[in-house]
């Protein structure tokens, strides 16, 4: 009699038991369950019966981008502030939601500074803006949700850090959406 030894992966269907059950006229001399469910059996018999196995392998595609960049501007202080880094328009296409993301930003210090968002070049005041929300931090990488409901259409629009203690601007940055 020779030796057959049948090695199973993890993944296959076939079970320790059904391997059991499907060495027919078989003496098994060892069996031994592997890291992650590999399970080698290796008989005296010539020839063995083994349960029919089905490996199924799937390959998906990579998902698409989460996000899209919809417009990108660059800070500049204003009325002697500090003011640098990117301020970055990125849309969701699955829920449509928008995101400014900030990044390597140094922004000017001072008490109460809100994110807005105006519609318009170089905006330095209020008129027509949304509010989005306090600034994070003064210096970093920070993302600010857009509010639902707020149409961004295209057409310059500002990204305006503003002092509400001082009613000043202390930064902005002109974005572009196609």
């Amino acid at each position: 009699m020779g030796i057959l030894a049948l090695v199973f992966a993890a993944g296959c269907s076939t079970t320790e038991a059904d391997l059991a059950t499907a060495l027919t006229s078989s003496s098994v001399v060892e069996q031994t369950t592997m890291p992650d469910t590999l399970v080698a059996v290796t008989t005296t018999s010539a020839v063995a019966k083994v349960a029919s196995t089905t490996t199924t392998t799937t390959t998906t595609e990579p998902p698409p981008p989460t996000t899209e960049v919809i417009a990108v501007g660059t800070f500049q202080g204003l009325a002697g502030h500090r003011g640098e880094g990117m301020a970055t328009l990125v849309r969701d296409p699955v829920t449509n939601r928008t995101t400014i993301e900030t990044r390597n930003t140094d922004i000017g210090s001072g008490p109460a500074l809100v994110v807005y968002l105006v519609p318009g070049p170089d905006r330095r005041s209020l008129d027509d803006a949304v509010v989005i929300a306090e600034l994070v931090a003064e210096s970093g990488d920070h993302d600010y949700l857009v509010p639902t409901g707020i149409d961004i259409t295209p057409g310059e629009w500002t990204v305006l850090v503003w002092c509400e203690t001082f009613v000043i601007e202390v930064a902005n940055a002109t974005v572009s959406v196609a």
